[in-house]
């Protein structure tokens, strides 16, 4: 006799889902080279809406860089909050090179890789973000732990919603 894990009342668990990188991941995914600066790199992001940028040449991936490990590396007195004290060698900080600071080794996921495996190696591996790769290494798309979010409220809403319409808001 097979036994299930005893829950709690009022407790709920996610059944196994049928979510993979392929139905999750940004497909536009920001690419720059090692040896562009932090300031170079941050504008590309910016103009990309994009929290991270793959650092590579000829689509080799050598390197993954976020906006967390820019605002680590740049002169905190670069925030209009800090202005009045800025100084020149606040400025330089926008030269760094990506190279320095980008994470790496990059670890990647195939399109096929379950939503549960993704999440089992970003908490393993402390990673917020993974390119996903075809069989031949080229980059797909990226998978982030937000669209791992937005995978997940989707589908709770839906589970709650069950026989339900969704309505878009009203406009007014």
């Amino acid at each position: 006799m097979v036994q299930s894990p005893a829950h709690l009342p009022g407790e709920h668990t996610l059944p196994s889902l049928a979510i993979c990188a392929k139905d999750i991941m940004q497909k536009d995914v920001v690419w720059g080279n090692p040896d562009e600066s932090v300031q170079q790199a941050l504008t590309k992001m910016q103009q990309a809406d994009s929290g991270y940028m793959i650092a590579g040449t000829d689509g080799v991936i050598e390197g993954i860089v976020s906006k967390s490990d820019i605002t680590g590396a740049i002169s905190p007195y670069l925030r209009p909050l800090f202005a009045k004290w800025r100084r020149p060698l606040d400025d330089a900080t926008l030269q760094i090179k990506i190279k320095w600071i980008m994470a790496r080794p990059v670890r990647t996921i195939k399109p096929g890789t379950s939503l549960e495996a993704i999440m089992e190696s970003m908490s393993q591996l402390g990673g917020r973000c993974m390119p996903v790769v075809d069989q031949q290494s080229k980059v797909q798309g990226l998978v982030t732990v937000f669209d791992i979010f937005k995978a997940l409220l989707q589908y709770t809403s839906n589970v709650s919603t069950t026989g339900k319409t969704n309505q878009a808001p009203p406009l007014v």
